[in-house]
């Protein structure tokens, strides 16, 4: 049974994969490459089939981790970054909230293995912005030691913009810090709903 389901998730054969589902087979690995279900889906782009097998395990309150390692601490959205799968990136990062800021056992996040090409919808998806900004905050640190400077970096990186500047920010809580997103893009729970309805109605 155990090598139908990998078979089955490496081909994104949902009808075979519901005759299977338990919470034990989600998290399993293969043992040759050390991919559970969701790495094989994500790998491959099969963002239909991962999509109803995630909201059918929800139905069933299964305990499905979606930030789930396998080989070399790679996590499906590593995977579906470093394959430029990017429907599967908005699903799992918009839909079932997968952390964007796991690292690997190289110590990298999934945004780190998008390609050149990538499209900046996808970079800001996955956090490069925040990190660019991070970077950036922090070199200006490094050049002026000035105590005032340092202490509105750190409140910089978690409150919220005054509402009084010109431009608004939307903020989600990642971990201990505060994400900040320019309200240009879409809200991303409105993009998420819209994408899931679209799937389960498509």
């Amino acid at each position: 049974m155990e090598h139908d389901w990998i078979l089955s998730a490496a081909e994104g054969n949902y009808d075979t994969l519901l005759g299977f589902i338990s919470e034990d087979l989600l998290t399993r690995k293969d043992f040759i490459s050390g991919y559970t279900v969701l790495h094989w889906l994500a790998k491959n782009g099969q963002d239909e089939t991962l999509l109803k097998l995630l909201t059918y395990s929800q139905t069933l309150e299964l305990n499905v981790n979606v930030n789930v390692r396998g080989s070399g601490g790679l996590t499906p959205l590593h995977l579906a970054s470093m394959h430029s799968q990017y429907m599967v990136i908005k699903l799992l990062v918009g839909a079932f909230e997968a952390n964007v800021d796991a690292m690997d056992y190289n110590g990298k996040r999934p945004w780190q293995y998008l390609k050149e090409d990538a499209p900046q919808e996808m970079r800001e998806l996955l956090g490069t912005w925040d990190e660019d900004h991070r970077c950036h905050r922090t070199n200006n640190v490094n050049k002026n030691n000035n105590t005032t400077e340092i202490f509105e970096t750190i409140i910089w990186n978690q409150v919220e913009f005054d509402a009084q500047q010109e431009t608004h920010f939307e903020t989600t809580q990642t971990r201990n810090n505060w994400r900040l997103d320019n309200v240009v893009t879409p809200s991303r729970w409105r993009f998420w709903q819209l994408f899931k309805q679209e799937k389960l109605l498509g």
